[in-house]
């Protein structure tokens, strides 16, 4: 007879804040008679980030078992004590370096499943506006071939020589994959474009994954706030979504050089801010990324204004509107119908960010304003439209955010009819 799931694991990469702690719908679990475990596999997947930043989970042990595990061989005992009656979540791709995660569960004959997020890799991969990036890349390459030398060039054809001979090892990987790994049991994706996604995702799925289309995380947040108490708007607050450009652990994973130097961009932000504060009588909040450093709480580098963690739904809900370079937060812009000012900067421009920018803006039919340029600053306070196209918010949310005519409910409540038929 085969036995009721009672226990879930969710395996991570990264810490356990407020947000993700929403995002995993821990309490629905719990209120529905689960127990939760959660096991992080940080130092071992993302052992650059482990090592700058430590262990900075938020502790909840009333709520689940926390495992901080270190070691491939802890891994893979953890793993053995499963049964038919736990289910596992995943939150990590099916990479080569994660290939472990995934061949030991498949040699236990265990049952996981996916909650998959859209978007993040949506406007590096250009998003409908690879003109855009193309024009960005290009002017970035001539920038960059006045100032080559043969040194210079030698060290990018080296680069580029093992980038590919990455990307073959990828290639082969995928190839090989389903033959040592086991397609997820469960996947619940959201928008009509989420099954392009999936590759993108390193996702292993198969005809028998069991598939429920519904929405991303963030509309689990609208839902919830949507219709509470001072959701109807104060008109006197402005949102800056930050993207933590200065300090954010992916630089390190990624071995990323940081193209923004905190000496110049926070003056450079700030002055902008001050700017849009007098022309429209208005508060510039900002709405700190949820997986930002921490260096925030060290120095005041927003000059005193309110930086606020985990509260980006309510602040935006209570805006008049929202200001940011790029961010997967435009969701709540979409969500709330709150008319986006995208912006740029020299450093930037430079920078990895700007395909980017330049995409998610010309998404929206923007142009990011260069708050390095007074004269770009001085066009914007004078012609600049805070509105927003009723087409293309309904057309996104449609394709990466829920797609039309699935159920008003929370994902977790969708999972959770899922997990009680097995």
């Amino acid at each position: 007879m085969q036995k009721t799931i009672s226990r879930i694991i969710f395996i991570i990469n990264f810490p356990i804040h407020e947000q993700e702690y929403n995002f995993l719908g821990i309490d629905l679990l719990l209120k529905n008679n689960f127990t939760v475990e959660i096991w992080n596999l940080s130092p071992i997947i993302n052992p650059e980030i482990f090592s700058y930043q430590g262990d900075v989970t938020w502790p909840r042990p009333d709520k689940y078992a926390y495992r901080l595990i270190r070691t491939k061989k802890d891994y893979e005992h953890e793993i053995l004590r499963l049964g038919a009656s736990d289910f596992i979540f995943m939150n990590v791709g099916c990479t080569r370096r994660t290939f472990f995660v995934y061949r030991a569960i498949a040699r236990k004959k265990l049952m996981y499943g996916i909650n998959m997020n859209l978007l993040e890799c949506y406007f590096e991969s250009g998003g409908g506006h690879n003109r855009v990036v193309t024009a960005v890349r290009k002017a970035a390459f001539l920038d960059r071939l006045k100032k080559a030398t043969v040194k210079k060039i030698a060290a990018r054809f080296t680069a580029i020589g093992k980038r590919r001979f990455m990307q073959c090892l990828d290639s082969g990987f995928r190839l090989m994959r389903p033959y040592f790994v086991s397609p997820a049991s469960y996947i619940l994706r959201g928008g009509n474009k989420s099954e392009e996604f999936l590759k993108i995702y390193d996702t292993p799925v198969s005809s028998c994954t069991k598939t429920v289309l519904a929405h991303n995380m963030d509309y689990d947040f609208y839902l919830l706030r949507k219709d509470m108490p001072g959701s109807v708007n104060k008109k006197n607050t402005v949102v800056f979504l930050d993207g933590d450009f200065c300090f954010h652990p992916n630089y390190i994973r990624s071995n990323c050089k940081i193209s923004v130097t905190p000496e110049v961009y926070f003056p450079e932000l700030c002055k902008f801010f001050r700017e849009i504060e007098n022309k429209w009588n208005v508060e510039v909040i900002i709405a700190a990324h949820p997986r930002a450093s921490g260096e925030y709480g060290r120095k005041d580098y927003f000059e005193g204004r309110s930086v606020i963690s985990c509260r980006t739904p309510e602040l935006v809900a209570d805006s008049q509107f929202v200001i940011l370079h790029w961010s997967m937060s435009i969701n709540y812009a979409v969500l709330f119908k709150k008319p986006a000012v995208f912006m740029t900067t020299d450093q930037l421009k430079k920078g990895s960010e700007a395909g980017f920018i330049e995409n998610e803006a010309a998404y929206f039919g923007k142009t990011p304003v260069n708050i390095s340029r007074p004269e770009e600053v001085a066009d914007f306070l004078a012609n600049g439209k805070l509105e927003y196209d009723e087409k293309i918010y309904q057309e996104y949310k449609d394709n990466y955010i829920k797609s039309p005519g699935t159920p008003e409910k929370l994902r977790w409540e969708l999972t959770i009819d899922y997990l009680k038929t097995l």
